[in-house]
This record gives C-alpha cells, structure tokens and sequence, in this order.
C-alpha cells in the first residue's frame, strides 16, 4: 500500500491510498508515512477486524477483548462497540435506531455476517424463546424454590399450613399449593 499525492495547497497535500480513500497531510507526516493511510484505511480496518476471529464450527470467535458480560468488543476512535455490531456494520451496512443485532447461532462471540441479523428487542426475546434459552428453574437469577426444595414442600402437605410453609420459603401460598398439586 502506498500513497500517491493527487494535489498540493501550501504545505498540504492531498494524497490517494491504493485502498482509494482520500486524506490531506501536512509534507512533513507524508514523507513518514508513505506506506499508505495506515489506521484511518477503511481495508485496514476490516482486515484487522476480520484478522482477529477465528473460525469454528461455521461461527466467527471473536479472539479479542471482551465485555463483563462475555460479548466480544472493540475501541474506535475512543467509543466502544460490541464486536457482533461492528461486524454487522461492516457486512451489512448502518443498524437502524431502535434494532439489535441479534445472534442467529446463540454464540455470543460470533462475528459471522451470516449469523447476524437485526431486529427488535421483542424479537430477540422470541428467538431467545422459540430456542428455549431463557433461564428458568435452579439456574434462574430470581428463583426462590430450588428443585431439591421441592420434593420437601411436597412432603409437608397436610402436615403444616401452605400459608406457614409460603413464608418459610418466601413465596406466595398459591405457590406452594401449585408445587403440592405438582404443577410447578
């Protein structure tokens, strides 16, 4: 990659990289950086991007930094940004205001194009949903009843109240009679 100078104005040049993007220098950072337009290069960019996936089973792994969260991501140009939407933005264009972009493969690193796709909130909670994702059960952040509680709450039918045994567990008495009756 090289940069070929197109047009000069004073002390400033207005220079042409081979990848076709237009940059005005100043002489002086021309001569040290004719390789080409180095980190603003738009082909730099996707190749370094694209460069730190790794491919498995079909999904693009992001290999970078990741969020607290376990999602892969990026600084540019001192904002941060989730490795699956910039890769959607390189692909496939903008991501309109009010949409996510929305793993098709469930793989929170992906960065594979073709298993991203942009939709609503509510439309990630279908997907999330039809795929049977959603946490329930023990694993649940908000359970009250784990499933080794539940075979004593059954125990204590008619041996103590439902009402005494709902406080015992924080949980409504409704609750309680659901898990008796064995629809829980």
């Amino acid at each position: 990659e090289s940069l070929h100078r197109i047009d000069r104005q004073g002390d400033y040049w207005t220079v042409l990289c081979d990848c076709g993007n237009r940059k005005v220098m100043r002489g002086y950072y021309l001569r040290n950086s004719a390789k080409g337009c180095q980190r603003s290069c738009p082909e730099r960019l996707k190749d370094a991007f694209w460069s730190s996936c790794l491919q498995i089973d079909g999904c693009w792994i992001w290999t970078r930094s990741r969020s607290s969260d376990g999602y892969g991501m990026l600084r540019r140009k001192g904002r941060i940004y989730r490795a699956h939407r910039w890769a959607y933005m390189l692909s496939k264009g903008k991501i309109l205001p009010g949409l996510q972009v929305c793993h098709s493969c469930d793989n929170i690193l992906c960065v594979n194009p073709d298993h991203l796709f942009a939709g609503t909130h509510s439309d990630n909670m279908s997907d999330r949903s039809a795929k049977n994702r959603q946490a329930h059960g023990d694993v649940h952040g908000r359970t009250k009843i784990f499933q080794k509680d539940i075979e004593k709450i059954k125990e204590l039918r008619g041996v103590i109240t439902q009402e005494r045994v709902a406080k015992m567990y924080g949980v409504t008495q409704v609750r309680i009679s659901q898990i008796q009756r064995g629809i829980h």
